[in-house]
């Protein structure tokens, strides 16, 4: 998870008990009988989504713009500090390629 700096930080979390019925009762006011139908991978599913709701997780997608793959790109980028997971794509911040 983020930090409100900007850092990250590991979450280990379990579902309880608590976020299986939390699961029910959502999953049955949307849908009255569909929890006596679901399977037990539906049911983690849902109480895993409960937990993940009531810890306000948030989940960055990013769009990625694909590029041919090239030795030197790949070398600055490296060079750059990009092997952390995140690269910009603004030219003016990774200077001549």
């Amino acid at each position: 998870m983020e930090n409100s700096d900007g850092s990250t930080r590991e979450l280990f979390l379990s579902a309880t008990d608590a976020h299986y019925n939390l699961a029910e009762v959502e999953t049955e006011t949307n849908e009255p009988g569909s929890w006596e139908k679901a399977n037990d991978k539906k049911r983690k599913t849902a109480a895993f989504i409960a937990l993940l709701i009531e810890h306000d997780y948030q989940l960055k997608i990013v769009p990625v713009e694909f590029v041919d793959y090239d030795e030197d790109l790949y070398r600055v980028l490296v060079e750059s500090g990009a092997c952390n997971g995140r690269v910009s794509i603004n030219e003016a911040e990774l200077g001549p390629l």
